[in-house]
């Protein structure tokens, strides 16, 4: 609140201006100097303020600084009754808020008691199954090992009969594949199943007259494709033959394979066949540096603009 300074307020106005001017600092003044002449300060004397006014204003003044006074107290009404107004309506919101949450809050306790009632009901009935199942797992589990082993069985009992199916139809990999299965199941089971050992024996019967079928394919037929060559030595490998034997057997066939197939050649057509590898090896490495020229310039000209840039930008700096 803006009032006329009385005449020890504008002396202390004075002493600071002079201190300020001279280099003392205004913190010198005692900490515990009170400023009762300041109307809007803690400290305010109202006997002392109006006996200053009535003691150095003029009438005049005095009337003018009622007048101000009175304008100022109304206008602090004003700005009262708005805060008052404004922190009422607050209230009134805050209030039906809380009214409102309460309204929720109350029909979410219901809820909440109902979910509570159902999660222990819930419990409840998982705990009873559990009980249920705990005393059945165990023979659950023996039972799903007997269908297992169930299921192993019957493919032992069916393997002569798939073989021999598989070998008479030519599917001579099939055959070696469901052969090496079972030898892994009569492995594991050992002697321990009589029954199994005429399984055993009927499908090593069968498997050796595919492995004499398959050697003699591997020695005796001299126009054996390359690749019928590959994979008969391959299921000989499987089935157990012996590697080196083989090796050696598919090395000796290869070599008479091309042998032949140089003796059959002329030397004019070996020239040109040759001559063709090596036109193409040309024309390959040609199309590879060709490849990585448009890749170079690819590059180029993709780093260019950047390079552009980076030289306008360093142009404007210098």
């Amino acid at each position: 609140m803006s009032d006329d300074l009385p005449l020890p307020t504008e002396r202390r106005r004075a002493r600071n201006l002079l201190s300020s001017y001279y280099g003392v600092s205004a913190d010198a003044a005692p900490a515990e100097e009170v400023d009762d002449m300041n109307i809007d300060g803690p400290s305010f004397n109202a006997d002392r303020y109006v006996s200053n006014l009535l003691q150095y204003k003029s009438l005049e003044e005095l009337v003018q600084r009622g007048n101000a006074m009175v304008g100022e107290i109304k206008s602090l009404d004003s700005d009262m009754q708005m805060l008052v107004y404004e922190n009422y309506n607050k209230f009134i919101s805050a209030t039906d808020t809380i009214r409102a949450m309460k309204q929720r809050v109350e029909g979410m306790e219901g809820q909440m008691a109902q979910l509570e009632s159902n999660f222990t009901k819930i419990a409840t009935v998982s705990d009873s199954v559990s009980t249920s199942f705990s005393a059945r797992r165990t023979e659950l589990e023996k039972l799903n090992g007997v269908k297992k082993n169930l299921t192993k069985l019957q493919f032992l009992m069916e393997l002569p009969a798939r073989l021999q199916r598989y070998v008479d139809d030519g599917r001579h990999s099939l055959a070696v594949t469901c052969y090496r299965k079972a030898s892994r199941m009569f492995n594991a089971v050992g002697g321990d199943i009589a029954a199994l050992d005429g399984i055993r024996s009927e499908s090593e019967m069968i498997m050796r007259a595919l492995t004499q079928s398959l050697t003699a394919q591997l020695t005796e037929d001299v126009d054996l494709p390359a690749d019928a060559l590959g994979s008969t030595t391959a299921l000989l490998l499987q089935i157990g033959g012996s590697e080196e034997r083989l090796l050696k057997q598919y090395l000796a066939r290869r070599r008479r394979a091309i042998n032949n197939l140089l003796a059959k050649t002329s030397p004019a057509e070996l020239n040109d066949a040759m001559a063709a590898a090596k036109a193409e090896a040309k024309a390959a490495k040609a199309a590879e540096a060709k490849a990585a020229a448009a890749a170079a310039a690819a590059a180029a000209a993709a780093a260019a603009p950047a390079q552009h840039q980076h030289q306008e930008q360093a142009s404007r700096h210098t």
